[in-house]
């Protein structure tokens, strides 16, 4: 047999439905009639639907909103919560394609008590810095919000902030 022969029966295209090919692997009972093949199928072969999920616990806001904007972010109270009364702690860092960006900070990419970067304050107390880290007490009483810019806007800007209750 040449190779042409044998290319050729390899790819010839199967006649059929061979129905017995794998069923000594695959246990599935097909239908016995041709009319049962023919009915419309609604599944989609992705599986059953994972339930809805649940609506977050509205009982647990966030006291800040926290606003990305060109080169720079503002975080500031939320008004759907008042009295909160505690610390906030925000870490910056510029994202990376692998790995985390707060663990891949540089010295070299900013200080946040350093020019180009600017901070402005309004309602909140003992701020601190430390690198791409900051922190600040919150009065209950006060819409405090702080404003941070200066950050490449070439960049993509990764920033996570917590809050620590004081009331615990």
């Amino acid at each position: 047999m040449t190779v042409d022969k044998l290319c050729g029966l390899l790819l010839k295209p199967a006649e059929g439905i061979d129905r017995e090919m794998m069923s000594d692997i695959f246990y599935i009972e097909l239908p016995d009639s041709e009319d049962e093949l023919d009915e419309p199928d609604d599944d989609d072969g992705l599986g059953p639907e994972p339930p809805p999920r649940p609506p977050k616990d509205p009982g647990k806001q966030v006291p800040f909103v926290l606003e990305q904007e060109a080169g720079g972010f503002r975080l500031k109270k939320n008004p759907a919560v008042g009295g909160f009364t505690g610390n906030i702690k925000v870490a910056t860092a510029y994202m990376v394609i692998k790995g985390s960006p707060l663990t891949s900070y540089s010295k070299y990419d900013f200080d946040l008590a350093k020019s180009p970067i600017t901070v402005s304050t309004s309602g909140i107390v003992n701020l601190e810095y430390k690198g791409n880290k900051m922190s600040f007490y919150v009065n209950p009483e006060s819409d405090f919000s702080i404003e941070v810019s200066g950050f490449d806007t070439e960049r993509d800007l990764y920033v996570k902030a917590n809050h620590y209750d004081s009331e615990i």
